[in-house]
Formats: structure tokens, sequence, C-alpha cells
């Protein structure tokens, strides 16, 4: 896209906005999506291909394959990043697990490589049943997962558990005797809830800053940025996701063998509270990222192609600060899961971001419904 016709476009898209915006009122990240909606749709659909979007379609692909964004190389990376999760988490009581564009294999030639370490300390688990719940040396054993009527969907509190004691501020003066309480705080309910990591360390690594989930970022190497998460994993799956388990599937994706091991992966709860919650230094979020891990592994060489091409638009075109490659990502999901299997093919490959960016409705959340 030219620049003057690039301006046209973000013209236009403005314009489309601000007539919205005189029947209700819209924020500035909902201007920047209608913006996004105009750049992206001037292009054809899969159903509606010419001639020479077919040609393109199977020039582009050729392209990325020549570039690197192929299934060899896709293969090797992740391939690379397991062996290197068993090399880490071997004997350890933290498992160390790989994510981002650099393990997905989906960065691409200029674009800031970088790599996501979720690591999970396995010493503590976390339930969201009591019947699930142990005790030990009665002072310490499991973080039950604490849901009320006003929290945000996707949000939880972690609630100090030992055996069929749930404690609570009446307890506090005698935890406070056999263990350092510094991580733990009281909620509004007078529980007892996980405030911040268990870990003892430097405090650097450990403390809860600004909100966010990654608590580190590592420079390895020059051209790769590393944020390191620090989470608990709950065996189960979270009953709060179970409609995306259940809910109809018109065209079979992902498969019910699919969705079964997805389910038996359970979930993780990393330390970040709702940026509206009045107690969002109590809340954790739910993770499901093992999920979207495999099912990125999942992922054809066309549709792989796809997203690669989505996170180019977005560095290089759309380029909002308030839409991320989780975004893209996510409505990438919807895509699959709601069209035939058969538009994800080579000669379709120049329009399938449209049909990726019609779900942009469900950029948020894939798994919890709000």
């Amino acid at each position: 896209m030219s620049k003057r016709k690039h301006a046209e476009v973000i013209k236009s898209g403005k314009s489309k906005a601000q007539r919205t915006d005189s029947q209700s009122t819209m924020s500035p990240e909902e201007e920047n999506v209608a913006i996004a909606s105009n750049m992206l749709m001037h292009t054809a659909s899969p159903k509606t291909m010419y001639s020479d979007e077919v040609d393109n379609g199977i020039w582009l692909f050729d392209v990325l394959n020549t570039i690197g964004v192929n299934e060899v190389y896709r293969k090797v990376r992740q391939q690379q990043g397991i062996i290197g999760e068993i090399l880490e988490s071997f004997q350890e009581p933290i498992t160390t697990l790989n994510m981002g564009s650099t393990f997905e294999g989906t960065d691409s030639p200029g674009e800031p490589s970088d790599m996501d370490v979720m690591r999970c300390d396995e010493s503590f688990s976390v339930i969201e049943d009591m019947a699930n719940a142990t005790e030990k040396d009665g002072i310490l054993s499991t973080l039950l997962i604490v849901r009320e009527l006003h929290t945000p969907p996707g949000y939880v509190k972690l609630q100090l558990v030992n055996g069929e004691t749930l404690y609570t501020s009446k307890h506090w003066t005698m935890l406070s005797r056999k263990r350092n309480m510094n991580v733990f705080k009281i909620d509004r309910e007078e529980r007892i809830v996980l405030s911040d990591h268990l870990l003892s360390g430097n405090p650097e690594v450990f403390k809860r800053t600004k909100n966010k989930p990654a608590d580190v970022t590592v420079g390895k190497f020059a051209h790769l940025k590393t944020d390191i998460v620090f989470s608990y994993r709950c065996k189960s799956w979270p009953t709060i996701a179970n409609e995306w388990l259940y809910r109809y599937r018109l065209y079979g994706w992902p498969s019910k063998d699919t969705i079964e091991e997805l389910k038996s992966l359970g979930f993780f709860v990393v330390r970040k509270g709702h940026p509206f919650s009045p107690e969002n230094d109590l809340e954790w979020r739910i993770s499901l990222s093992l999920q979207e891990r495999q099912l990125m592994f999942n992922l054809t060489d066309v549709q792989h192609k796809c997203y690669v091409v989505l996170k180019m638009l977005n560095r290089d075109v759309i380029n909002f600060d308030c839409i991320t490659t989780y975004h893209w990502k996510t409505c990438l999901f919807y895509a699959i899961e709601e069209n035939n299997g058969n538009i994800w093919e080579k000669k379709t490959s120049m329009v399938l971001h449209k049909v990726v960016y019609q779900k942009n409705g469900e950029m948020d959340q894939m798994w919890i419904l709000s």
C-alpha cells in the first residue's frame, strides 16, 4: 500500500469512526479499531477471488517460504524450545515453558525477536475444589481459587488453605509465628490471600510491580528479548472456561481429541489483576498459555503464514499500541473454528487476513467469555 493510499485509508477510517461517534461515544481504542478495520478490508475475500488474487496468493506464499516463514524453520524452532524446557526443568521444582514468536517460529526478518518464558513453581498446588486440598505440617499446602460476584472474568484470588481449613484473618497471628507472611494479605472478605510469589530471592525479580505478569526482561542475546513470567499451576480445567469445551463447532475445529488433550493441560495463574479492580493487587489472571501454544503447533502451513502476515500488517501498517499480536492470534483461532477448512489454501494466501479480521469483535478473549 502506497503512503498516499495509506493516508487516504486512515482518513476514511477516521471519518467512519467520527460518523459512528455522532450516535455513540467511542473510546480512542475503539476508534483505532475502526480505522484498522477500514485499512484491512480494502481487499477481496476468498469467496470473490479473481485470477490476479490467486496469482498474488501463490506469489505471497512462495515469498514467505523464501524468507523463512515455512514448516522446516517452524518445526526446528519448536523442537529446540522443547529440548531447552526439558534440560532446564529436569529434577527442578520450577518448570520452564517457552512461549513467544521465537519459539513458535512466527518471527520474520526485521521483527524484534522475543521469547516469553513461563516459570511455574510446582511446590504449591492450586485447586478449585476443597475436596482436593492437602495438609502439610499444619502450616501451608494449597492455594484455593476464589471468585466473587464482582470479580472480572478471567481473574481470581488465591486463598491459603490447609486440609479442611480455610485461613482467614483470625489465623493470621498463628501463621505469623510459623512463617514469613509478607506475600499474603487480608482481603475485604477477611480471607488470607496470596498477593505475591512465595519464592524468595532477588527482590527486583520477585516483587509485584506495575500490575504486570512479566517480572523481568533478560537479554541473553543482543537480538533476543526475554520476558519471564512466574506462575502457579492448577492441574484441572478452569470451570469458568467450560463453555469453550462444549460449544457447538460447525467445522469440527479443534477436534474432540485435541479438546480433550487441551483440557488435560490444566491452567496457570499469573500475577496480574484487572486494571480497574479495587483489589487488583490481590488478583491473579488465569492463563491458558499451554493450550494456545498447542493450537499454534497444530496450525497448517497456510494458517501459520497468515498469522505472520497479520503480525507484519500490525507492525508496519496498523501500528496501534492497543492492538497486539495476541489479539490477532485470538482472531485467527476464531476464524479457523468458524470457517470451512478448505479456505486455507496456498492460492488464498493474499486475502485470508480479511477472513481473520472479520473476527475483530472477539479480539480480547477466546477461552473465557465476558
